[in-house]
């Protein structure tokens, strides 16, 4: 197959969960199909179009130097992308193209380039907005809202992350019968292959610097004795480095390791990783915590359930009674090899075949 992948930011120029889904299942097709990735020239990239892993990535216009604006994600690039993304799309013949949900805005040129070849659209969802487009929009946020539900009505399918996010896209945006669920994934045989041994009262979080992941909660319910590591760059560092000093916690900051090597020994090494946010489409850090054999801590009802039942839960006016409880125990596990990052890429080929035919 020849297959188009559209998403405005790449791994390991720009370090999420979903940016590490695209890598990760797209390095493993292109060993097989044909695999264009269009996405924005960041720095650091050799050229505006090279091979990667594989894949052939095509940079359709340069990228911001900051993707953020105060707390909220810049609405121009998206816009800027969008638009130079249809003729790059139409210079190549595809059997499909695969887009992902955020920032919504590209899903809509991708729809158009696939109706112009007569291809499926399918379109990766990480999490349902819903209501959160209230406090991230204000008075807006039926605009947010509008976006969303218009998105859900463009692909021949949607590949849901969760079984949580597939359930959210049914009963709050009303998608019909053409969702299905492929979780994320981890890299076993690395995180098995990396040797680590583990510091007694070492707190791990990783992830973006922003409100909704409640990293000040974390610093402030840190119990004496312990020491924290946060990894993760974003909005929010300054003033958590601000709380820090204020509160005279034992917190070292830490920018995205893009060696994911040394990235899974630093996870290794910890106690306990807490996770904190408001809501999440996944957790694959949660889940390569589970691994690793560290224990994970959550608040409850924020993870989807395959991660959920993983994890240690809490509640916000427990998190540091649980901290000292669980920080160095052993972590909830049952079997996870079907989380294996090549059965996640076989499984994502087989639904583009049943599709594509």
């Amino acid at each position: 197959m020849r297959i188009a992948v559209v998403s405005d930011v790449a791994y390991p120029w720009v370090i999420g969960g979903g940016q590490k889904r695209y890598y990760e299942i797209f390095r493993r097709l292109a060993k097989k199909h044909e695999v264009h990735f269009y996405t924005m020239f960041y720095k650091g990239m050799p050229s505006r179009e090279f091979n990667y892993e594989g894949m052939k990535l095509h940079c359709v216009c340069y990228a911001p130097v900051n993707l953020y604006v105060g707390k909220r994600r810049k609405i121009m690039p998206a816009l800027r992308f969008s638009l130079s993304l249809y003729g790059s799309l139409m210079k190549e013949k595809f059997d499909l193209i695969e887009s992902n949900e955020f920032p919504f805005l590209p899903c809509f040129t991708a729809k158009i380039a696939a109706r112009m070849q007569g291809i499926p659209l399918f379109i990766t969802w990480h999490e349902v907005w819903g209501d959160y487009w209230n406090k991230y929009l204000g008075s807006l946020g039926f605009v947010g809202r509008i976006i969303e539900k218009l998105t859900s009505k463009l692909p021949e399918k949607i590949i849901s992350v969760s079984s949580s996010t597939s359930e959210k896209l049914k009963k709050e945006i009303g998608v019909g019968g053409n969702v299905v669920t492929i979780n994320n994934g981890i890299d076993l045989r690395l995180i098995k292959k990396v040797k680590a041994s583990k510091e007694s009262n070492k707190v791990i979080f990783v992830g973006r610097l922003i409100p909704e992941k409640n990293v000040d909660l974390l610093i402030k319910n840190l119990p004496e004795g312990f020491r924290l590591t946060i990894i993760g760059e974003g909005p929010e560092r300054e003033n958590l480095q601000e709380l820090a000093k204020k509160l005279d916690k034992k917190v070292e900051f830490k920018l995205f390791i893009s060696s994911h090597e040394k990235f899974i020994k630093e996870i290794k090494s910890s106690s306990l990783l807490v996770n904190l946010s408001e809501r999440e489409g996944f957790s694959i850090t949660a889940l390569e915590a589970i691994a690793c054999d560290t224990p994970v801590l959550t608040l409850r009802n924020s993870l989807p359930k395959e991660i959920e039942e993983l994890c240690y839960l809490t509640k916000r006016n427990t998190i540091k009674e649980k901290i000292m409880k669980y920080a160095n125990s052993k972590p909830r596990k049952r079997s996870i090899g079907g989380f294996d990052w090549n059965r996640i890429a076989k499984r994502v080929e087989e639904e583009y075949k049943r599709v594509v035919g």
